[in-house]
């Protein structure tokens, strides 16, 4: 059961009953009253144009049941909700998709009996239209190794980098990947399109791929998976997102039309939140604790200590890069030893998100950057809006979670 909080945040009534005395709930009950004392948070807030959404969750640590096999209910996660809505408006989620996406790898793999899954280099042949190729020998190079499946990941958590979120989904199939998210319990969830240009069908069609492990310095298949194509229609299920903008680009040529996103991706702010939260207390269904773990570990990292070459432009790949929260777009050297942020990021066509673990709370929080509502002509106000707003907002957390407020 929820009841309406202060200025229309949603408090779990459950939750309010058997937390009302601890620390972390009174800091908690501190944050709506914080945040309305400045008047730049206010007014975005309550501004109809940026479509905040804004989700906390307590100290995970005091939620994580004790007993391994003990599930926990998706309302537990929810200390705070704004707004005040059931359904919130569609938002395009971006490379928020990455993050079930990294979790269904590590089932599939699971699921396939492939213990090794920290070892295993992957191969992608191109055999239909939007396809590209991985080798697994490149002439002139013989001492060339096709990448681990995992970098793919690590990739993902310390740059978002896109083409390693579409070789994941290529690795898991439009299919599979979506039964994933049902049996996760998030029936509106969708991910249905590749980070590339591909249209609808192409999307359906995934590549060939082989995993390999090395022996004797060479490359020993171990799974082999034909091309494969998802014969079964799928379209986000939001109604909201039909019609999306007053107008929008494509290719560069300017339609007077709303924009239909029924084909592209859906991944509610609450289900992304959900699923970061369980994997924060290692409860993800079909995922190992250690899978978990690492995952965790680079979700955490900065670009320069992730061993993935980022170091070497420090200029691009500064230390905040990806840390929206607290950060923006602040390039800022940071001592992760008292503020190790854990965090997952979406940026695309006006949406700005974050999902982030700050000093034991669960923040997500999304804004949108488009004023002037016409989709894609690249007019948004992400840098001297949203990336203030979420950079101001992380501060403001920062004070009450340090006891400086």
């Amino acid at each position: 059961m929820i009841f309406v909080g202060v200025s229309g945040w949603m408090v779990p009534q459950a939750y309010c009953q058997t937390e009302t005395n601890s620390q972390h709930t009174r800091k908690l009950d501190a944050l709506p009253a914080l945040i309305r004392k400045d008047t730049m948070l206010t007014r975005i807030l309550l501004d109809p144009r940026y479509q905040v959404q804004l989700i906390v969750s307590p100290v995970l640590s005091e939620l994580a049941p004790k007993e391994n096999n003990t599930k926990v209910a998706p309302s537990q996660f929810i200390s705070y909700r704004y707004p005040n809505a059931d359904k919130p408006a569609y938002f395009y989620p971006a490379s928020l998709v990455k993050l079930p996406t990294m979790l269904a790898t590590f089932v599939k793999l699971n699921q396939l009996e492939l213990r090794k899954w920290d070892q295993y280099r992957i191969t992608y042949a191109a055999s239909a239209p939007c396809q590209t190729a991985v080798p697994a020998k490149v002439k002139g190079r013989p001492n060339y190794r096709p990448p681990l499946l995992v970098d793919y990941m690590k990739q993902i958590c310390l740059v978002s980098d896109n083409n390693a979120y579409s070789r994941l989904y290529e690795f898991c199939g439009q299919s599979f990947l979506n039964q994933q998210l049902k049996r996760w319990g998030l029936p509106e969830a969708r991910i249905i399109q590749r980070f590339a240009p591909c249209n609808y069908d192409q999307n359906k069609h995934t590549n060939a791929i082989k995993l390999y492990t090395v022996r004797n310095n060479k490359l020993r298949i171990a799974y082999a998976q034909p091309a494969a194509h998802n014969h079964t229609p799928l379209s986000n299920p939001a109604p909201g997102a039909r019609a999306i903008g007053k107008g929008y680009f494509k290719y560069g040529r300017y339609y007077p039309t709303p924009m239909d996103f029924s084909r592209h991706n859906n991944l509610p702010l609450e289900d992304v939140h959900q699923l970061f939260c369980q994997l924060m207390i290692r409860k993800v269904p079909g995922v190992t604790v250690a899978q978990q773990d690492s995952l965790v570990k680079w979700l955490g990292l900065l670009p320069r200590e992730g061993q993935m070459g980022y170091e070497k432009d420090l200029g691009t790949y500064h230390d905040s890069y990806k840390k929206y929260l607290v950060f923006g777009t602040q390039a800022q050297v940071i001592n992760p030893d008292p503020l190790r942020i854990v965090n997952i990021v979406g940026q695309s066509h006006g949406w700005l998100s974050d999902v982030a673990l700050i000093r034991g709370h669960v923040v997500s929080v999304l804004i949108y950057c488009d004023e002037d509502d016409i989709v894609g002509d690249g007019k948004y106000t992400t840098e001297h809006v949203g990336m203030p707003f979420l950079k101001r907002l992380g501060e403001e957390y920062l004070k009450v979670f340090s006891g400086t407020e």
